[in-house]
């Protein structure tokens, strides 16, 4: 019996007013377990190794915020390069509100959120710049790093391994867009014939619609309505596929490096499914920014399908483009 996991992140602001051309995308990669695995201690490494001042798990907002990288060589200063203690000594004096915030997480051995980030870059840039320049300097030599290496990844596992989920406008809840990338996985793994996979869920944690933390429970329930929803089936089925879901993860040091993956390619696709582009353009601009593959061959079609889907209705040309190949595909059937 073949195994499928998804490692599912998302990104955007769920249940938002309806902005145009804004989605929310829920996904991650779905990777093939059966027979190779990635060694996943070796892909850590690699992940670290593009950017090496960053703790783990690295997270891919975070990524992009200068200061967070002067903040991860404070806290390890035997990754950073001489210069570097340059902006230490800035950090440490303290200058500003933005500056004092970075160096109260630095003594608590954390990286700070988002917003104190982007304040605290900006008073770096004030102090100086030249120094940031070179941390942006890095940071972009890091993202082609993790292309080249998610691409190498990507080239070794074959089928093994894709991007898969689905996108939904801002207006749509998390619960029903976790249910189309659930679909979107499961008709790319579901058999026409024969024995049908077992198929695994890790979820990153976060807040379900009640204000509590999202469980299996809510997990299951997104997966047992994406079940009956789910190519290559004209009809709606009973399950017939084996799904369990872990508890959800919360991002730390246990945290697995495909849980980390996912979370990049949530954050790498977010702004391109936001534009009116064919879905080959998507397809070039994902590799480009992130190495993964967004196709899937099912055993039942002649050729790879695409592995987004979108919930919903919306004028954007990849979604009516990859909707087309699969009508297409299943017409064959």
């Amino acid at each position: 019996m073949r195994q499928w996991i998804l490692y599912v992140d998302e990104s955007g602001l769920f249940e938002a007013p309806k902005l145009p051309f804004s989605p929310n995308f829920v996904g991650g990669v779905l990777v093939d377990v059966t027979d190779v695995q990635a060694d996943l201690a070796v892909l850590k490494r690699g992940l670290l190794e593009c950017f090496p001042f960053l703790p783990w798990p690295l997270h891919a907002t975070i990524c992009r915020q200068p200061a967070a990288h002067v903040a991860g060589s404070m806290l390890n200063p035997a990754v950073g390069p001489p210069w570097m203690k340059r902006l230490h000594a800035a950090v440490e004096r303290r200058s500003t509100p933005a500056l004092k915030d970075l160096h109260l997480a630095v003594e608590r051995r954390e990286i700070p959120d988002q917003a104190i980030l982007v304040k605290a870059t900006e008073a770096l840039v004030a102090e100086a710049p030249a120094l940031v320049r070179m941390v942006r300097e890095q940071m972009l030599l890091g993202e082609r790093r993790l292309s080249t290496r998610l691409a190498h990844v990507a080239r070794l596992l074959g089928d093994s391994l894709l991007v898969s989920g689905a996108a939904g406008e801002s207006s749509t809840s998390y619960s029903v867009i976790l249910t189309a990338a659930i679909r979107s996985s499961l008709r790319l793994i579901r058999r026409r014939l024969g024995p049908q996979p077992a198929f695994r869920l890790t979820v990153a944690s976060r807040g379900n619609s009640n204000g509590e933390d999202l469980s299996d429970d809510d997990v299951m329930a997104c997966a047992s309505e994406a079940m009956r929803m789910t190519f290559p089936f004209r009809e709606p089925r009973s399950p017939d596929i084996e799904i369990a879901s872990d508890l959800p993860k919360p991002m730390n040091e246990s945290t697995s490096p495909w849980l980390v993956v996912a979370d990049f390619a949530c954050n790498r696709l977010f702004s391109e499914l936001g534009r009116d582009q064919g879905f080959p353009d998507l397809e070039r601009h994902a590799s480009l920014k992130l190495g993964l593959p967004l196709r899937g061959r099912p055993e039942w079609a002649s050729r790879p399908l695409p592995s987004i889907d979108f919930e919903g209705e919306v004028a954007r040309s990849w979604v009516s483009e990859q909707r087309l190949e699969w009508e297409q595909a299943r017409s064959a059937l």
